[in-house]
């Protein structure tokens, strides 16, 4: 009997224990259960910051080879503005030198043109007569007041023609236009008393051009003809006489083989004159060769051509 307590107390006790590791079993269990739960949550986020991450990854990736690219390109214009700063550098070069020259030529045709001005101002080319006129006039002495001026300051050939005009002219070029015979008696009666040479004057009021016979008129027309002298020159309105008188029968030609050819079609009767300044005189005489220069002293030159080239540079 107390044997069998004995067992049944062994197997109540080991009833016992196998409850207690069943129950520490289950325990074991329900822990490795939320451990495994963790464990899982944890690798679904480690999974979610991989993914993040690599795609953060493929991101930076993306960026380096655009920067990359960037750099290449930023290389590439770097080295193209270098190239674009030595040809900019090498026109500025080229645009400095010939700027520096643009300059040496503003002064050089300055001072030219500052030298014309005071030979105009000074009336330099002009006989002693002409010249006493014109200076008094300048300084408002009476007797002339009523000249208007030379017929070289008062005649503007066209581009290109003042030696032909300047040939056609001759001393003529000094002659003095004035309104009256009244204001030519007086400028030639001062010149008497100042005893400062003689001038020509051409009063307006009195002046009767020539007119070319209607036999002639084609005469401008022939070859190698440019036209009448009269025709080739603008003056002040008023003065259109002045031309006529002094220019309405002579010619001007192409050159002196064309001249040549109109004088004897004119059958010389006519003063012929080319755009390098051969003169072919009624009668048949011939003026040519090569032209004195400037100071020269030869009267009626370059007074014409002075005057261009004063507007000219200007």
């Amino acid at each position: 009997m107390r044997r069998l307590r004995d067992e049944l107390f062994e197997a109540a006790s080991a009833a016992a224990r196998a409850r207690n590791e069943a129950a520490a079993r289950a325990r074991e269990r329900d822990l490795l259960s939320r451990e495994c739960e963790r464990l899982a949550r944890e690798e679904r986020a480690l999974a979610a910051q991989a993914a993040r991450l690599e795609e953060r990854l493929a991101s930076l990736q993306e960026e380096v080879a655009e920067a990359e690219a960037g750099v290449a390109e930023a290389r590439q214009s770097w080295q193209e503005a270098g190239r674009a700063r030595a040809a900019l550098e090498g026109e500025a070069a080229e645009l400095a030198a010939g700027l520096h020259r643009l300059r040496e030529e503003v002064r050089a045709r300055e001072a030219r043109l500052e030298l014309l001005r005071q030979l105009e101002a000074s009336h330099e080319g002009y006989g002693r007569g002409p010249r006493a006129v014109l200076e008094g006039r300048a300084l408002g002495v009476a007797a002339y007041r009523g000249v208007l001026g030379s017929v070289a300051s008062l005649l503007r050939p066209r581009p290109g023609l003042a030696t032909a005009v300047e040939a056609a002219l001759g001393p003529a070029a000094q002659y003095l236009v004035v309104e009256r015979e009244e204001d030519a008696r007086l400028a030639i009666e001062q010149l008497k008393a100042d005893r400062a040479g003689r001038a020509t004057f051409l009063p307006l009021e009195t002046l009767r051009p020539l007119p070319v016979p209607p036999g002639d008129a084609g005469l401008e027309r022939r070859e190698g003809a440019v036209g009448w002298a009269a025709g080739v020159v603008d003056c002040p309105g008023g003065l259109e006489v002045v031309a006529a008188y002094l220019l309405g029968r002579v010619l001007v030609a192409r050159d002196l083989p064309a001249a040549l050819a109109l004088a004897r079609a004119a059958r010389y009767r006519y003063r012929v004159v080319t755009l390098e300044g051969e003169v072919i005189h009624p009668g048949g005489a011939v003026t040519g060769g090569s032209r004195p220069g400037a100071g020269s002293g030869e009267r009626g030159v370059f007074l014409l051509g002075r005057a261009e080239e004063v507007g000219r540079l200007a």
